[in-house]
């Protein structure tokens, strides 16, 4: 039980808590937890390929504009190059969606965490 909701945590990365949380929606979660800056929907394991995936099938609903900002806890692949994952991540959504990429005031902003495994969301 987490939060009062049908919930629990199923492990830590840093600043990132993994929880299963059944049929219960994200922003629902965020809602009760509070101290959440980003809550996010999915998570995988594999990098990068499966991370730039996830993060790129973002719904970033009707925004007109977004950015792509990539965070490493300390468990991350040293390899890792965010910079790099942001501008491929915002490639394809760019792509996929037809929106700009606004660095300084974007509609939207896509997150991208990664540790242990990614993990992806607005």
């Amino acid at each position: 039980m987490l939060a009062g909701l049908e919930a629990r945590v199923c492990s830590e990365d840093g600043p990132v808590l993994l929880i299963e949380a059944g049929d219960l929606k994200a922003a629902h979660l965020a809602e009760r937890l509070g101290l959440a800056h980003h809550v996010s929907d999915a998570a995988v394991s594999g990098f990068p390929d499966s991370a730039v995936d996830l993060a790129a099938s973002v719904d970033i609903g009707k925004a007109g504009s977004f950015r792509v900002r990539v965070r490493t806890t300390e468990t991350a692949a040293t390899e890792v190059r965010p910079r790099e994952l942001e501008e491929q991540v915002g490639a394809r959504i760019q792509e996929r969606t037809g929106a700009r990429v606004d660095l300084t005031e974007p509609a939207a902003e896509v997150r991208l965490v990664l540790g242990a495994s990614a993990h992806a969301g607005i």
